[in-house]
């Protein structure tokens, strides 16, 4: 494997190559491209997510309900923790 400058020649992008020169993998400088990596993962887990089960906005309510009352009223579950971050935010009442 070698490491290859973009043949565009962008800040921050190179390509790894194989010995046959085919693309192989990139290496994102971070510091310069940061956000859109950041826009460019979430894509990518949304798309591994396509297939999981989808739950109501009214069944996850709920079962963050039901988890609170369970745990004493302590947020414990990734739903109770994302309800009370919308809350916090004011974007959920």
């Amino acid at each position: 494997m070698t490491f290859k400058q973009s043949i565009t020649a962008i800040k921050g992008i190179q390509f790894v190559v194989d010995d046959t020169g085919e693309k192989t993998a990139v290496i994102i400088d971070l510091a310069e491209w940061g956000e859109v990596w950041e826009d460019f993962y979430d894509v990518l887990v949304s798309k591994s997510r396509k297939d999981e089960p989808v739950i109501s906005w009214e069944e996850l309510k709920a079962e963050s309900k039901q988890e609170k009352i369970k745990n004493g009223g302590e947020v414990r579950c990734w739903a109770s923790a994302l309800l009370k971050a919308l809350k916090c935010h004011n974007i959920y009442s």
